[in-house]
């Protein structure tokens, strides 16, 4: 399930959710007979209502029903918040073998959220500026947005579509960054890949002319 889809779950369930009694049913015998009370809380406030028996079934069903889509919505927004933590993917960006800088990468949008140890500035993309120490991460970002495919390219919608990314700069980070018309790529560090390894290699090095 994707964000989108995701989402509009929530807000299904949510409106579900608003739609159906809140509260339980208790009983009291008084006399020797039995009465059923709903009893829910409003506004802080403790509230109760005799029931007659044919309510009785039918209200017990929406709730046991509210409480069934009250864990659905539950399990849905930890899903959400743990996809949300994940949407940083570390990597090391690489020119050759040299390993060059630590970079975060956001998985949804495809740009570079952070930039971390710079450890050889000297073969940074020409014209990003370190100033101590710190690479420039808008000038980081407008030369890796430069890299992507160009969306009117032909054969390129068939293609997003068919590795169910967005646009054209998640193909960067599905491909590792990797292009041929040049010696860069990065090599994640935190995040299993399309690999299915820790740490893999696109090897660009090996594709590239010296």
């Amino acid at each position: 399930m994707d964000n989108r889809e995701q989402l509009r779950r929530i807000t299904e369930l949510t409106e579900q959710i608003a739609g159906l009694p809140k509260g339980y049913l208790s009983k009291k015998t008084i006399g020797g007979k039995v009465y059923y009370y709903h009893q829910w809380s409003e506004n802080g406030v403790k509230q109760s209502r005799y029931l007659h028996d044919s309510e009785i079934a039918p209200l017990a069903d929406k709730i046991e029903k509210r409480k069934e889509l009250q864990a659905q919505l539950r399990m849905l927004k930890s899903q959400k918040s743990r996809r949300n933590e994940a949407t940083g993917m570390k990597c090391t960006f690489m020119h050759k073998r040299t390993p060059v800088a630590e970079l975060e990468l956001d998985d949804v949008t495809g740009f570079i959220q952070k930039i971390g140890s710079v450890y050889a500035p000297e073969h940074l993309p020409i014209g990003i500026p370190v100033r101590n120490e710190i690479a420039d991460r808008a000038a980081f970002n407008d030369w890796w947005r430069d890299r992507s495919i160009p969306a009117s390219r032909s054969g390129v919608r068939e293609a997003l579509e068919s590795l169910g990314v967005a646009d054209t700069k998640m193909l960067l980070v599905r491909c590792y960054g990797l292009s041929l018309s040049d010696q860069y790529n990065k090599i994640l560090t935190d995040r299993v890949g399309l690999s299915g390894r820790r740490g893999a290699s696109v090897g660009g090095h090996q594709l590239f002319p010296k």
